[in-house]
């Protein structure tokens, strides 16, 4: 015979006729409290059915405390345990007192009986448990728990979101963090949770376990020498302790957060503000909601608050890599923020959306993904400033230079531009690197022909800086050049700063000996300077120009470059 136990209290009437041993209900209403009392209950009775007498004034939370034994997780095979209501009412005043949650009654592994002593004992006898297999079709499918009007819908929705990741990344946050363990012990979230579980027996032993999926190892994501912000007016909810155990930074402080509800970026407080524009992270993570509530009628995806952050910090530099949080899985919607600037975005779940554990471990995949391509792109924000500095300088010496030196500027930012929207895909195949490697190297071509830099004259005799210097001296037969050439097949040819009076006058001056010539003498540069640039000139030839799918330039090589086209067009 089944080991039966009452859930009621010593002095109540019916508990006191039935002749079962009581586990002894406290003083309890909220969830949390009933959370406690089960798991500890659980822990210290062996029982195999239990009985809940509904009392006059308490029906709601004696059904509450079955609804929280049947969702409860971490109750494993108890949840499935006979469960027999009784009372001296009729089951339909019953039924009409406790509303939807009265559904329960008449579940599978339920029953309600009035109380007689003897229809209780029938009924214990012939009560069997409710079937893994009928769990969902017989149980879930028949009850109906609504979230506490008490609480926020942005913030449940965040509480649920992040549990949802935590369980996605095979962590515990909810356990250890306060919010989060609060929030898993309510009756709703429960509720939305066992609506999106995956469920398994184990036939051993007779004993058939029903729950999540097996969790397995921390599925955390490598981030040593990386700086993060978090922007969240609700980061507090729990995603600041999620996100936290998610990323393994070097440094606790590596990880920053702002917990700030704003409507525009004007709002932000004064640390909050500095914290953005001085801290040079190498992700943002914003919220596409900062403002809670009062955004719940905004359509327009760039009027949102955390849109507007994103487009400010975005404005700050291009390369600044951030990844949108949204609660909306509208494609037109993950769009527009992609049209904004993010470098990708991460789903919210929402439990009203009741989103399977099959999507949790996709959506949370796809955002290691996207985190793996902003960090891999963090060089760009290097660039940008690169860029941008070039270009301040273009537009200050743009006015006091020729016509054609202008053309050439105006062609130069052209090509920067071309340059870095091909950097930007380099996450999805090297071959970019290699693409912008030339349109970098054509700048130093380019420069290399303005006649300001190197010009020729009619009598094949050649200067650099305005004519301030000749480099090759024509002697009739033979040149005379001040850079003397080296052959060397494993680096690259290069030029030392040597004169060579044999020169044959028919000698092709190539990108290679302009742009010695030019690093040379109208920027002083050194011999090792020069074999460093014959390096560089290798690359071009060897790599960018007539690489395979093998041959990738690497952004050292890249950044080697950049030093070159820097020196030309800021000085």
């Amino acid at each position: 015979m089944a080991k039966t136990f009452i859930i009621g209290r010593s002095n109540e009437a019916i508990p006191g006729d039935a002749g079962y041993p009581i586990i002894e209900l406290p003083l309890i209403s909220t969830d949390e409290e009933i959370h406690d009392f089960l798991e500890k209950a659980i822990k210290d009775h062996a029982f195999d059915m239990l009985i809940i007498p509904l009392v006059p004034g308490e029906i709601i939370l004696r059904l509450k405390i079955a609804l929280h034994i049947r969702l409860t997780e971490s109750l494993h095979e108890k949840r499935l345990i006979p469960i027999l209501f009784t009372s001296n009412d009729r089951f339909a005043k019953i039924h009409n007192t406790a509303g939807s949650l009265g559904n329960l009654l008449s579940t599978a592994g339920c029953k309600y009986v009035e109380y007689e002593k003897s229809a209780v004992s029938k009924v214990i006898t012939t009560l069997q448990p409710l079937g893994v297999d009928d769990y969902k079709s017989q149980f879930l499918n028949s009850i109906i728990i609504h979230p506490d009007e008490k609480s926020g819908k942005h913030s449940l929705a965040n509480q649920w979101g992040a549990i949802s990741l935590s369980r996605a990344a095979n962590l515990t946050v909810e356990m250890s963090d306060p919010e989060l363990s609060k929030s898993s012990k309510q009756l709703y979230f429960k509720y939305v949770s066992a609506l999106n579980d995956n469920y398994s027996s184990i036939g051993r032993g007779g004993l058939r376990v029903l729950g999540h999926v097996s969790i397995g190892l921390p599925d955390k994501i490598k981030s040593n020498g990386k700086r993060i912000l978090l922007i969240d007016d609700e980061a507090e909810k729990g995603w600041a302790s999620v996100l936290r155990k998610i990323f393994k930074t070097s440094k606790a402080n590596d990880f920053q957060v702002i917990n700030e509800k704003i409507r525009d970026v004007k709002n932000l407080n004064v640390t909050s503000k500095e914290l953005i524009d001085t801290g040079n992270f190498d992700l943002y993570l914003i919220d596409l909601r900062l403002d809670g509530s009062n955004e719940e009628k905004t359509v327009t995806p760039d009027s949102f608050s955390g849109a507007k952050l994103l487009q400010y910090i975005k404005s700050q530099n291009e390369g600044n890599q951030i990844i949108m949080f949204t609660a909306s899985n509208k494609a037109w919607n993950m769009k527009s923020l992609l049209d904004a600037g993010a470098d990708g975005y991460y789903i919210k779940e929402s439990p009203e959306f009741k989103f399977p554990v099959s999507f949790s471990k996709e959506n949370y995949g796809n955002f290691k993904n996207e985190v793996q391509k902003c960090f891999e792109l963090g060089f760009l924000k290097n660039i940008v400033t690169l860029h941008r500095d070039i270009q301040n300088i273009i537009d200050q010496r743009s006015s006091a230079v020729s016509h054609n030196y202008r053309q050439f500027y105006n062609r130069s930012i052209s090509s920067l531009a071309i340059s870095l929207e091909l950097l930007k895909k380099t996450v999805s195949s090297k071959k970019y690197f290699n693409l912008a490697y030339l349109t970098y190297y054509q700048l130093l071509e380019e420069f290399v022909a303005q006649r300001e830099n190197l010009e020729v004259t009619a009598q094949l005799e050649w200067y650099v800086n305005n004519r301030s210097q000749k480099v090759i001296t024509n002697n009739g037969s033979n040149c005379r050049w001040e850079l003397t050439h080296h052959q060397d097949k494993n680096n690259g040819d290069y030029f030392t700063k040597v004169r060579n009076n044999r020169v044959p006058r028919d000698q092709t001056v190539g990108t290679l000996a302009k742009v010695s010539f030019v690093l040379a003498f109208q920027f002083g540069k050194s011999d090792s300077d020069l074999k460093e640039w014959g390096k560089i000139n290798q690359i071009r030839n060897q790599k960018a120009g007539h690489g395979n799918n093998r041959h990738f330039v690497t952004l050292q090589e890249l950044n080697n470059l950049l030093a070159i086209v820097e020196l030309f067009l800021k000085r």
